[in-house]
């Protein structure tokens, strides 16, 4: 064998060998990430929430998920600070991104719409409420808050209107809904007229 020949087989090999290590080293950083996110479902619990969130955190950082970036948007959701607020509609839009299933982004829709509800923008709660029911139409707590936006979006009350007229949290989503209208993008729903 030639010395070209033996020394194209040992880079080979090498890149091989360092390929291997990457993926056995993601493979660690998310089994690491897994338990940083039972970790903060322990502190949540305990209604530790500061830790909560950190834990969360370290979980998107080792090995960024559906369940890391969902569970992190439910707890800054709960925040009255604005800014803990803006934190959750970026990790519901990165987390309807990784949604493994329809069920899952309907999930998220259904907890980024009720901020926005929350916030006062009922036209873009309307839109993504709207999605999660297309894509888990069976979900009671959905169809209670589509009702629930419904009639704020028909019967809008002052202070509504007031806090409506403020900059809004919303963000577009990036994915497409799916489920029984597949290709209609996330936020294509027209609000209900207005009666």
């Amino acid at each position: 064998m030639d010395s070209k020949r033996i020394w194209s087989l040992v880079a080979a090999s090498a890149l091989m060998a360092a390929g291997g290590s990457v993926s056995v080293q993601a493979a660690s950083d998310c089994r690491l990430a897994e338990r940083y996110i039972s970790l903060a479902r322990e502190r949540q619990a305990a209604a530790e929430t500061l830790e909560a969130e950190s834990l969360l955190k370290q979980a998107i950082e080792a090995c960024p998920s559906y369940e890391a970036l969902q569970s992190l948007g439910e707890l800054q959701a709960q925040s009255t600070k604005r800014a803990d607020q803006a934190h959750a509609v970026d990790s519901f839009v990165s987390a309807d991104e990784l949604a493994p299933t329809d069920r899952d982004r309907a999930r998220t829709r259904f907890q980024y719409a009720n901020l926005l509800r929350r916030d006062g923008d009922t036209q873009n709660a309307y839109q993504l409420i709207h999605d999660a029911q297309r894509l888990d139409p069976k979900d009671p707590e959905i169809a209670q808050l589509s009702s629930q936006i419904e009639r704020q979006i028909q019967n809008p009350s002052q202070e509504r209107i007031m806090r409506g007229a403020g900059p809004s949290l919303y963000k577009p989503l990036r994915t497409v809904a799916t489920g029984t209208d597949a290709g209609i993008h996330a936020g294509a729903a027209a609000p209900p007229p207005a009666h």
